[in-house]
């Protein structure tokens, strides 16, 4: 558990996505008085081009002059929204905006300020919800350099969930002290061993509760039990949770050194429904994953579990992938400082 200071990126707009991770961020990420938070707001520079039929017409420079000195209004007035909430909460933050794509922006803004984390909201699962997060969030999570946490709405009210369980799921009261559960879906990969030194190193604090998920896959037998007899299905299952469970034992080994409560969970079913379901069903404030670094088949690696769950699951996630510099190479945007919480005065 690192006592260091950590810098925080957090996009903003104007949606309820934003407010919900900007709270999040401050009652569940943020320490007070520690930590650093940067709030970025990005404003699409084509909303400053005017398509005229013909491109015969040109636009007046004053009407350009206009709606660029409303755009640049607005966007400061909406960071210095966010900033009042941290410093409220005795956040320390800053706040900047800037033209630009939104997805390279946060790239490049993340790395020139050495990020150590950046957390986004995202709408919910709509029809369209797969192109509406990979848009921005996607590409974030896929191109920054350092973990990206995304923040989804609750999931709309359930006969099958239980109201004390969807009361839970909706914002907490502006409380830093209050205990977090940590979810931790691991396998015996590099990723998984590296989404636990995170936890452990950068994010975990003393009071937290880990609970290690392994999820067993539908075994053969299942669908092929006419080739085995009860006692081999018997004994393949011993072996396969026992193998599982000496898993998890050696990750709450290091959860316990440093004297946090940890959970182990074996469960089988389907990898990544198991891990979405298991992630409300335990009430977890986050759920932790890693997954592979970005090579040729980046998208396809990310996307087959962890990208599944960042789609899916009802409660914030947290994906961890190797230290690199950012995938792209972008020029630094041109940002414009509008202020800082009243805690770094």
């Amino acid at each position: 558990m690192s006592q260091v200071a950590k810098t925080i990126l957090v996009p903003v707009d104007q949606s309820e996505n934003s407010e919900r991770a900007v709270h999040y961020v401050l009652t569940r990420v943020c320490r007070a008085g520690v930590d650093a938070l940067h709030l970025l707001h990005v404003q699409d520079s084509t909303h400053l081009s005017v398509s005229i039929a013909g491109g015969d017409m040109a636009v007046p420079p004053a009407v350009v002059d206009e709606m660029s000195r409303r755009a640049s209004s607005e966007a400061s007035s909406l960071v210095r929204k966010f900033l009042a909430e941290a410093d409220a909460a005795k956040v320390t933050a800053q706040g900047y905006y800037a033209l630009g794509d939104a997805r390279e922006v946060i790239v490049a803004r993340a790395a020139a300020i050495r990020a150590d984390l950046i957390v986004m909201g995202t709408r919910g699962m709509g029809a369209l919800s797969r192109a509406m997060l990979g848009s921005v969030s996607d590409y974030v999570v896929n191109h920054a350099a350092c973990p990206v946490l995304i923040v989804r709405p609750p999931p709309p009210p359930s006969s099958d969930r239980p109201q004390q369980q969807q009361q839970a799921m909706q914002q907490a009261p502006l409380d830093q002290s209050s205990q977090r559960v940590l979810l931790l879906a691991v396998d015996n990969s590099d990723g998984s061993r590296l989404a636990l030194r995170y936890a452990l190193e950068e994010f975990c604090r003393a009071d937290d509760i880990v609970i290690l998920l392994a999820v067993l896959p539908t075994p053969p037998w299942a669908a092929y039990g006419e080739y085995y007899n009860q006692e081999m299905i018997e004994r393949l299952e011993r072996a396969e949770l026992q193998e599982a469970d000496a898993m998890l034992e050696g990750f709450a080994e290091q959860v316990r050194a440093m004297h946090i409560v940890c959970k182990k969970e074996v469960i089988r079913g389907d990898v990544r429904e198991t891990i979405c379901y298991s992630a409300e069903q335990f009430g977890a404030d986050v759920l932790l994953m890693g997954c592979r670094g970005l090579s040729g088949l980046k998208k396809m690696l990310l996307g087959s579990v962890s990208d599944y769950c960042a789609h899916h699951a009802n409660v914030p996630m947290l994906i961890v992938k190797p230290q690199e510099h950012a995938s792209v190479d972008l020029l630094s945007p041109r940002v414009v400082a509008v202020g800082h919480s009243a805690e770094e005065s």
